[in-house]
């Protein structure tokens, strides 16, 4: 998850949004699925956000996100429009945060970002760097091999 630092005291404001549009669903649905079957963790819910104004926000953060975990990892956020690649590269690493929180690990935030850069740099590797529709189809296939 690449996080950019905002001036001190500075808040950042998000929305909870419908996926950008069908296919960027369909493409989070999937990953989810593969890494909760990898990680063999209960399902967060995924919900897509958006930048907003204070007066209209669900959700503030200190920092510029394009993905976090929440609620004891019961919960995952997700900007919308990011391309497949990144879009599946972040639900990884926020899965391996919601197993974190699932499991009780308490690594300082250091290496629990660590843990899950590396966690999904693993799952994005087995992908390769593929066009945009063969992330779907790597999808389907491991779903397919965990019988989901």
């Amino acid at each position: 998850m690449i996080r950019v630092k905002q001036t001190e005291g500075e808040q950042m404001h998000y929305r909870v949004a419908d996926a950008g549009n069908p296919y960027e669903a369909i493409v989070a649905s999937f990953a989810m699925k593969v890494a909760v079957a990898e990680l063999k963790i209960e399902a967060p819910k995924l919900c897509f956000v958006q930048n907003t104004i204070k007066s209209c926000a669900d959700l503030e953060t200190r920092e510029d996100i394009i993905g976090l975990a929440r609620g004891g990892g019961k919960q995952i956020f997700v900007r919308t429009g990011l391309d497949h690649k990144n879009l599946v590269d972040t639900i990884f690493h926020e899965c391996r945060h919601a197993m974190q929180f699932q499991r009780g690990i308490t690594f300082n935030r250091e290496h629990r970002e660590r843990d899950a850069r590396i966690y999904a740099l693993e799952l994005m590797t087995k992908i390769g760097d593929p066009p945009e529709w063969r992330v779907l189809e790597f999808l389907t296939k491991k779903l397919n091999e965990k019988g989901l």
